[in-house]
């Protein structure tokens, strides 16, 4: 039976968004957390700006997994597989870590739109009939 020709996946634009600005602030911040460790040595929770470092820290080590999986959902996505929990698994790390909420967000409807099987010419005639 030949390929058939089916549309793209709603959530693959999605998931690609995600994945650019998942990878640019995780690369800022991680940017940043390096020159901070760099010029302030290792870093220490202090009792004045312990939330800040938690947060930090949690977009550097967390935030990676989040964007690699949101990364792989999206390659299912291109070859015409389902990235839901690819990209609902990477959208929620992103998410946990606060900085990265907005990718997160954008990978969790990504995924879930992947999802959903796009409709393909013979299986709305084979309905109709």
């Amino acid at each position: 039976r030949g390929k058939e020709l089916t549309e793209e996946r709603k959530g693959r634009p999605v998931l690609l968004v995600s994945f650019i600005l998942g990878g640019v602030m995780w690369a800022l911040l991680a940017i940043g957390f390096i020159i901070g460790v760099v010029i302030e040595g290792a870093p220490a929770i202090s009792p004045e700006f312990w939330w800040d470092d938690i947060l930090a820290t949690s977009v550097v080590f967390l935030g990676l997994p989040g964007w690699v999986f949101t990364f792989v959902g999206w390659r299912k996505t291109k070859v015409d597989e389902s990235g839901l929990k690819w990209g609902v698994a990477g959208g929620v790390l992103m998410a946990v870590t606060g900085f990265m909420l907005l990718p997160g967000a954008l990978a969790i409807i990504g995924g879930v739109f992947s999802g959903r099987k796009p409709v393909t010419e013979p299986a709305t005639a084979e309905i109709e009939q």
